[in-house]
């Protein structure tokens, strides 16, 4: 992990950035307990264009601009279980 709550003056956050070797990944940390819906759901338009405009101030900082992409972790909570985790690699921005 190269970075937590990433939070830009200019708006955008992005929850994890990390490296998946030479690819710089935007991460979005989705929760629910008991849904009826998976996480990755709640990632809509609006927050893409949010998690895209954090991604953006990110890379300003960066020369030369690496390859990146953007992934979510789904994370589903139900009592009295362990944690169910899966991760969603490259969505389409």
């Amino acid at each position: 992990m190269i970075y937590r709550n990433f939070s830009p003056e200019r708006g955008g956050e992005i929850d994890l950035i990390c490296r998946d070797q030479q690819t710089l990944v935007f991460v979005e940390v989705k929760t629910r307990v008991q849904p009826l819906y998976r996480p990755l759901t709640a990632v809509d338009a609006k927050k893409l264009r949010y998690l895209k405009k954090g991604a953006d101030q990110y890379l300003k900082m960066l020369t030369p601009k690496p390859q990146y992409r953007f992934d979510v972790v789904e994370v589903t909570l139900i009592p009295n279980e362990l944690p169910n985790c899966n991760l969603v690699k490259g969505l389409k921005i």
